[in-house]
């Protein structure tokens, strides 16, 4: 708690009691508490439809043996805050192992008029379509899809749109799309999510209103007949109408809520706005009756953010979260938290404070004697379970504040603080998959832009603790003697960096989305689907632009496998948990020294291997063949250098800098 004090007191000048004086905002360094990103304004369908396939796309990313690029976007918001299911696997007899991804694309860059649903299918053994001509499902512009399956064996996708945008196709991955008449709700109506429980449709969304923010009301629809008839249609869920929870600006915003992918008839959705409560609704019988849920209550009760100010700064959910119905119909939920400050003169939050937390229906509700910080991480252990702090922000100095000068880029994405993106799933029946996106304090691009990168880690089902962090899963070796956010000593935090090889140690890696093969034996395969971009930031005309960075540049979206045979057969072999043969350089046996060097180095290696020396581009420099013991090389230019050792069976990377 002092830590975060300390950081606070630097953004805010002292008070007398904030209650009295609640506009003092004073700069830390570089630093200034900056105001809350506002939601985007759909502006309508004004662009004429285009082709299906667009041109091939002009980046070339570098991709690691576990990875492929499924498709390209220059336009590179997804979501307004929680992400939606984009990327479904089945899990069924009849379609195991095909795997559905749509996402946000565009790639013309004068107002992206070809923005839509962009899609790719893999059928179980490859992708069918080549990641440059993936297109747009719609015929007209929209956004933000949300996919579930439909009917005996189709799809669909439900997008932003005028309205709600239904495209559907009666068999999986083959077809035409054809738009659904008539559409769920009006046209104000937006932002749909939608899954699907055992043939019945069911969708959220929330209405849009221009101009202001956090004013919406969450609207509900359920169709039994593959969207034909819609009963109720645009209907007000009672428990969250505006008895309980205002609509002028005090209630919802964009994209603050997400579904829970149906288990054994239960359905459930997830409410993370951080101006009301985080809300879990919950149905046992497909929606006719709802059970409200409320593991975090917001202390102000109808607080109104245009005409009420906070009484403290205040710890609340950044909007972004996941939620996950297990097999005896528990819910699980994680969300991003953040430190904010609502005054007369505007929403600000703290851009180094940020963690995530972790919570189920066993554990007890995120209470404090000063409910404005029931979701500070230094007092998590009121929770009752001490495993509820998923992550804090990667702050490794464990000061507060950030290595040099990486102060720009704390609010693009929507999502404010250190947290952006927190997605979970299920992999069988003792164990959860987490994947993460933060800034990282010990990486820079573009000067001072901090970059962001996904990190994992796995709970597993205790007999006697409940469910509790894996600390025996892979461990991330920078990570395994540094908590993540004091800086002390903490030998097995079980977290695993997707950034730690070469491929994307200067790549913006964002927006993960983490799905599994679900198997009895807890060990079904994962896939992360994520965006690889060499800038940071939301490059886009319609948002946050940041010019000076450059211009638009090409988003991979890539999807990492937990196993190296990715485009093997439809049953792969069961995922090793220890994640042989993945560089892990707490227990190589790749050693460079002296690491820093002037340029001459020893290698050490104990079996024969060919090395090759990277760049920070990804491009090879320099390759030689090892046949163990030491060898001593040499790396003319200063930089940043990987040296990865590979012998077919084994792959090494040792991370070098030359002075």
């Amino acid at each position: 708690m002092k830590k975060i004090l300390l950081f606070a007191s630097a953004l805010l000048i002292t008070m007398a009691g904030v209650a009295q004086e609640k506009t003092a905002i004073m700069k830390h360094a570089a630093t200034i508490a900056k105001p809350v990103p506002t939601q985007d304004a759909f502006t309508g369908d004004e662009y004429p439809a285009v082709p299906y396939k667009l041109s091939p796309s002009t980046r070339s990313a570098v991709v690691d043996p576990q990875e492929a690029i499924i498709g390209y976007t220059r336009y590179d918001l997804q979501s307004n805050a929680a992400l939606s299911q984009r990327f479904y696997r089945y899990n069924t007899e009849a379609n195991y192992g095909k795997i559905a991804a749509t996402w946000t694309g565009g790639l013309q860059e004068t107002a992206f008029a070809d923005r839509g649903s962009f899609y790719n299918f893999f059928n179980g053994t490859e992708w069918t379509i080549a990641a440059e001509e993936v297109g747009r499902v719609e015929t007209a512009r929209a956004g933000w899809p949300s996919y579930a399956p439909y009917g005996e064996n189709g799809e669909c996708v439900l997008s932003h749109a005028t309205g709600i945008s239904v495209w559907t196709r009666p068999t999986l991955g083959e077809g035409d799309w054809t738009q659904t008449v008539p559409t769920i709700s009006s046209t104000d109506y937006t932002w749909p999510r939608v899954c699907n429980n055992n043939g019945t449709l069911h969708v959220i969304e929330a209405n849009q209103v221009t101009g202001t923010v956090n004013t919406n009301t969450i609207y509900y629809s359920r169709s039994k007949d593959n969207g034909a008839t819609w009963d109720p249609q645009g209907g007000t869920l009672e428990l969250i109408g505006p008895d309980f929870y205002t609509t002028q600006g005090g209630g919802f915003s964009a994209d603050d809520y997400v579904w829970a992918e149906p288990n054994n008839g239960v359905i459930a959705f997830a409410l993370f706005s951080s101006y009301t409560d985080i809300v879990i609704m919950k149905s046992n019988d497909d929606g006719d009756t709802w059970e409200k849920i409320i593991p975090w209550r917001h202390p102000v009760p109808f607080f109104n953010a245009q005409t009420q100010v906070y009484e403290d700064t205040l710890y609340c959910p950044n909007s972004s979260g996941s939620c996950v119905i297990d097999n005896d119909g528990m819910v699980h939920i994680a969300f991003g938290v953040y430190r904010a400050l609502v005054t007369a003169d505007g929403n600000y939050y703290f851009p180094v404070v940020g963690h995530a937390f972790y919570w189920n229906e066993d554990m007890d509700y995120f209470t404090n004697a000063n409910q404005y910080d029931a979701l500070d991480p230094e007092l998590n252990d009121l929770v009752g379970e001490p495993s509820c702090l998923l992550a804090y922000g990667f702050d490794f100095s464990g000061d507060g504040s950030w290595y040099g000068e990486g102060t720009e880029g704390l609010s693009y994405y929507r999502n404010s603080g250190t947290i952006n993106t927190v997605s979970m799933t299920l992999a069988g029946p003792n164990r959860l998959i987490f994947a993460i996106s933060l800034r990282d304090e010990r990486s820079f691009i573009q000067d001072t832009w901090l970059p962001m990168r996904i990190f994992l880690c796995s709970y597993i089902k205790d007999e006697v603790d409940g469910w509790v962090r894996d600390v025996n899963w892979v461990t991330d070796p920078e990570m395994a003697t540094t908590n993540l956010w004091t800086g002390e000593p903490d030998a097995n935090p079980g977290w695993y960096s997707m950034n730690q090889g070469y491929t994307h140690a200067y790549d913006e890696c964002i927006l993960p989305q983490v799905i599994a093969q679900q198997t009895v034996s807890d060990k079904g395969n994962f896939y992360v689907f994520f965006n690889v971009d060499d800038i940071p930031g939301d490059f886009n005309t319609e948002h946050d632009s940041n010019p000076q960075y450059g211009t638009y540049t090409d988003n991979a979206v890539t999807v990492w496998a937990s196993t190296r045979d990715f485009q093997g057969a439809p049953t792969f072999p069961e995922y090793n948990w220890d994640l042989d043969g993945i560089e892990d350089n707490a227990s190589a046996s790749l050693k460079v020294y002296p690491n820093p060097s002037t340029g001459s180095m020893s290698v050490t290696l104990d079996f024969a291997a060919n090395i090759t020396v990277y760049n920070v581009l990804g491009q090879a420099v320099k390759s030689f063949s090892h046949n163990g013991g030491t060898q001593t090389i040499q790396i003319d230019n200063a930089g940043v250098y990987f040296l990865v050792a590979e012998n077919g069976s084994q792959s090494l990377t040792q991370k070098v800098i030359v002075k």
